[in-house]
């Protein structure tokens, strides 16, 4: 063997040796964090059954092979060609970007119950995520030490590598090319048996199986779904679809009854209107612990099963302006709010207030027609002196959209407002793997957030004139706080997340309710009709007492819609090709609904099925004349 076979023969031990190592570390990471509390901790928190030692090693195996796989896999290229120093050096910074993307993903996934995709990534790297996301500094300082330590593990493994690989006499036999085929073939059955056993368990809907293949990190989301549509959910799912093509559309003529305008007080005179949509609201928490919503309901009516246009800002602002679900955003004409231009014609000024809602989701391309310019003040409490100035100034109608952002995870409050104790402290980390075991602690920072809301409120309400105001409340989302493990919003259409506050408050008008099932969608129609008039080139697009709300996509269009009936709703992907295709139904507690023939699904079927056809009448019409 001469001298340069004799050193690519060292190289490529050295590498093997550090494959091995790093096949192990990845395995380590995945198995004892990524994944720590699908394998160790759902079986007491989820209520699933304690697995037994042969189980426990059965799921390491599994959960360890695509890392060890997706190794040995550029272990088989080197096996099969030379390799110098150099490209022992590019390999091991290969694995280095790959652990710190690993570990970016876990930490988005559990946050947002989704894997790192490119548009998440291009989003990343466009948006301003401290003032949108509230990232802090103390997150960014913690991703760059558990950096840090994947970068010093790694290099001490490589080093370790080398100097074994320098120590040992590389055996010619093994390092053979002749067995780079037996090699390839061997990694390919162990991918293949590895995932027909993970999918033979979510075919079995074992529920922890199902979370683990959800939450690994080296699975992405498309592989997910498929392993789903493999399950006897999948099948059910595929024949509910095929109902769904055979399905007539409900109320195909006429004009829908809009739930909302039943109960929606007459306007009389020229008041001013003012919507506050509030951040993140988490229903119960909220009615409980507000003293300002308590007064609301003694006063107000009150829509009980109300619902957000999505379960992020931006969707939840624009179904407010916009009367529609979000099946016109992401549309490259910017649709203006029609509503908005008939309280223009009206001789309404209209004027958006809120902390950077022009930047944020696009907002401000889609409300260019309000007629005065957006104030966007520095935190809450000095935009109640803007808003003052706002309404006590000229003479005739005003209509303000005032967004309120202070509830925003990560639940930042001032001192005095720190009622509820302990609290998790400003930064704690929301993305730790044992957070279920802080819930009351989390769930006393967002009380506290509450709190200084409710002060907010009392103001806010001090200085409108209620005997010439129209007031609605509500938010632009709902919020989880940790009541099933979760937290935040825009991670999923969960009821907690899509599910909010509504009052309306109207000068000389009774208190009333209303069971019926409403959202963001009816509100603007309802006002409009309440005053006796009707916006231009407006009609609804889900008919009757129904709720199409959108899953955030950022600034694309919706991919993904729950549609809410009175008892049911329908998880589906609805894409800009007008293809439809329903994944899951549950009842409006989010348990899975067994009899996929009651006739709450029938109905849904035919409601779905009418708004996709008015959704494919109005494509090309636009939004204002």
């Amino acid at each position: 063997m001469d001298s340069a076979s004799d050193e690519a023969s060292r190289w490529r031990l050295v590498w093997l040796i550090y494959a091995a190592l790093c096949g192990a570390y990845f395995s380590a990471n995945a198995i004892f964090r990524w994944l720590r509390w699908p394998i160790f901790e759902g079986h007491g928190a989820w209520g699933w059954a304690q697995p037994t030692h042969a189980q426990f090693a059965l799921i390491f195996l599994c959960c360890a092979t695509p890392f060890l796989v997706a190794i040995a896999l550029p272990s088989l290229v080197v096996w099969g060609g030379a390799l110098s120093r150099r490209g022992f050096i590019a390999g091991v910074a290969i694995s280095l970007l790959a652990i710190v993307w690993l570990e970016l993903d876990a930490s988005w996934y559990r946050m947002s119950s989704r894997h790192i995709e490119l548009n998440e990534v291009r989003i990343f790297l466009g948006e301003n995520w401290e003032e949108h996301a509230g990232v802090r500094t103390a997150d960014k300082l913690r991703m760059l030490k558990l950096v840090l330590f994947h970068c010093t593990c790694l290099l001490s493994l490589a080093l370790a590598s080398a100097w074994l690989g320098s120590r040992l006499r590389p055996r010619a036999k093994l390092l053979q090319r002749r067995y780079l085929i037996p090699g390839v073939m061997l990694l390919a059955a162990a991918w293949l048996a590895n995932s027909i056993f993970f999918g033979s368990m979510v075919i079995r809907n074992h529920a922890q199986w199902k979370t683990l293949l959800a939450d690994h990190p080296w699975i992405p989301n498309a592989a997910a779904k498929s392993m789903a549509r493999l399950s006897g959910s999948g099948h059910e799912m595929a024949a509910l679809n095929q109902a769904l093509q055979a399905a007539r559309p409900a109320t195909e003529g006429g004009t829908p009854k809009n739930p909302l305008g039943d109960v929606f007080p007459a306007v009389r005179g020229r008041p001013d209107i003012v919507v506050l949509a509030i951040e993140g609201l988490n229903k119960d928490l909220a009615e409980s612990e507000l003293s300002a919503f308590k007064q609301l309901q003694a006063k107000a009516v009150v829509a009980h099963n109300h619902y957000a246009t999505g379960d992020a800002t931006h969707y939840g602002l624009l179904g407010l302006t916009h009367g529609q679900p979000m099946l016109f955003y992401g549309r490259a004409d910017w649709p203006q709010s029609p509503f908005i231009a008939a309280l223009n014609e009206l001789g309404y000024a209209t004027k958006r207030f809120g902390a950077d809602v022009t930047v944020f989701g696009q907002v401000g391309n889609y409300t260019t027609n309000f007629s005065q310019p957006v104030a966007e003040p520095a935190d809450d409490w000095a935009m109640l002196d803007d808003l003052k100035t706002y309404l006590h100034g000229s003479s005739g109608g005003r209509f303000a959209l005032v967004y309120y952002a202070g509830t925003h995870w990560p639940y930042k409050h001032r001192a005095a407002y720190s009622k509820h104790q302990p609290e998790v402290p400003d930064d704690y980390d929301y993305s730790r793997w044992d957070s279920s075991n802080f819930k009351q602690e989390i769930q006393n920072r967002y009380l506290n957030t509450l709190n200084e809301l409710d002060a907010w409120l009392g103001r806010f309400l001090g200085q409108l004139d209620l005997d010439n105001t129209v007031l609605v409340v509500t938010a632009d989302h709902g919020e989880e706080v940790m009541e099933a493990g979760r937290i935040s919003h825009a991670s999923g259409m969960w009821q907690k997340q899509i599910h909010v506050p509504f009052y309306i408050l109207v000068p000389g008008a009774a208190p009333g309710q209303t069971h019926a099932i409403t959202s963001h969608a009816h509100l603007m129609p309802a006002l409009l009709q309440a005053m006796g008039r009707q916006a231009r080139n407006y009609s609804p697009l889900v008919p009757g007492s129904y709720a199409l709300v959108a899953h955030n996509n950022h600034t694309q269009r919706p991919q993904e819609w729950v549609l809410l009936g009175p008892e049911t709703k329908f998880f589906l992907t609805w894409d800009a090709r007008d293809r439809i295709e329903i994944t899951s139904v549950t009842d409006l507690q989010d348990q899975a609904l067994n009899d996929l023939r009651a006739p709450g699904v029938t109905e849904l079927l035919q409601v779905l099925r009418a708004t996709q056809a008015r959704a494919a009448r109005d494509a090309d019409r636009p939004a204002v004349e």
